[in-house]
C-alpha cells in the first residue's frame, strides 16, 4: 500500500487514506472524516464518489469498482459506538450514485444505480440491491439475495416497497459479471 499523495480533496489528514499500488482512483474523489479509508489491490474509484469516514475507517477489499458520485459512508452514531470498520469485501460493485451507510459488505455484490443502504445494515455475498431500492436501516441482507423496488402493473407507480427474494446461484454469476466488467474498465483505463 503507498499513502495517497493526489490532488484529491480531503478534510482527512493524508496520512490517513491509504491506497493500494494497483487501484486507480479519480483525482476529485472526496475523503472526509477523522478516521482513516484504506483502497484495496485493483479497485477502481470513479470522479465525484465520496467517502465520510466520521463512525469508523473504511476498509475498501480488492478489485471493486465504485462508479460516479457513489457515497459510501461509516456513519457516527452519537451513542459511543464510534471506532467500528465498515468493511467492503471484493468484487463489488456500486453503480452510479448509489450510497452505502451500512456495516459490513461481503464479496460479489451489485448495488446498482442509485440504491441506497441506510446505517446499521448489512449485505452478505452474492446479492444485489435494485435499482433505487432502499435498504432501510438495521435490514440484513443475506447471501444470495435481491431487493428490489416495487412497481404495480396495474398502476404503473412505484411503491415505496422494497421486496427481498433469494436468488438462485447468484454469487457465481455475480463474480463472472463483475470480473468481466473491471477487466473492460482497467482496459479502457489502460488506453488513456
Amino acid at each position: 500500500m503507498m499513502d495517497m499523495d493526489m490532488g484529491i480533496e480531503s478534510e482527512v489528514d493524508k496520512g490517513k487514506v491509504t491506497i493500494a499500488e494497483t487501484a486507480v482512483v479519480s483525482s476529485d474523489v472526496v475523503f472526509n472524516g477523522p478516521y482513516p479509508v484504506e483502497i484495496g489491490e485493483g479497485t477502481v474509484v470513479n470522479p465525484k464518489c465520496e467517502f465520510r469516514a466520521n463512525g469508523g475507517p473504511i476498509v475498501v477489499g480488492k478489485n471493486n469498482l465504485i462508479e460516479e458520485r457513489t457515497l459510501i459512508e461509516n456513519p457516527s452514531y452519537g451513542n459511543g459506538n464510534s471506532g467500528c470498520v465498515l468493511q467492503i469485501g471484493s468484487l463489488n460493485i456500486f453503480q452510479v450514485g448509489s450510497q452505502f451507510k451500512g456495516k459490513l459488505v461481503g464479496d460479489a455484490n451489485v448495488f446498482e444505480t442509485k440504491s441506497s443502504v441506510d446505517p446499521g445494515c448489512t449485505v452478505g455475498t452474492g446479492c444485489v440491491v435494485g435499482a433505487t431500492s432502499i435498504l432501510k436501516t438495521n435490514t440484513d441482507l443475506s447471501d444470495s439475495h435481491v431487493a428490489y423496488r416495487y412497481t404495480s402493473s396495474l398502476t404503473g407507480a412505484c411503491q415505496n416497497t422494497t421486496i427481498i427474494r433469494k436468488a438462485k446461484r447468484l454469487k457465481q454469476q455475480n463474480i463472472a459479471n463483475i470480473s468481466e466488467y473491471i477487466d473492460k474498465v482497467r482496459e479502457k483505463l489502460a488506453r488513456k
